[in-house]
């Protein structure tokens, strides 16, 4: 189970993927917008104290992020990528 602290630290880190996305290709914004969807997730269960779904949403986002860079479909900045297999 994860704690309110862990949570915490998902949802900052998501907050951070999410503002270090700086292009996104066209026949990527579906995609995007699904993982737009889970960071909004994220967020929304930690407020409610839903701690592990909170996790799991954060979880998705980074690798559906990871997954997009490496198919070439986003550009983020370089003080995130290290968060990333790239």
């Amino acid at each position: 189970m994860c704690n309110k602290e862990e949570s915490e630290k998902n949802v900052r880190i998501t907050k951070e993927i999410l503002d270090g996305i700086i292009e996104v290709s066209k026949d990527a914004m579906p995609l995007f917008e699904i993982l737009k969807s889970y960071a909004s997730d994220a967020i929304f269960f930690h407020n409610e104290g839903k701690y592990d779904k909170s996790v799991e949403c954060s979880y998705i986002v980074w690798a559906y992020t990871d997954a997009l860079l490496h198919l070439n479909k986003i550009k983020v900045k370089e003080s995130i990528i290290n968060y990333f297999t790239v």
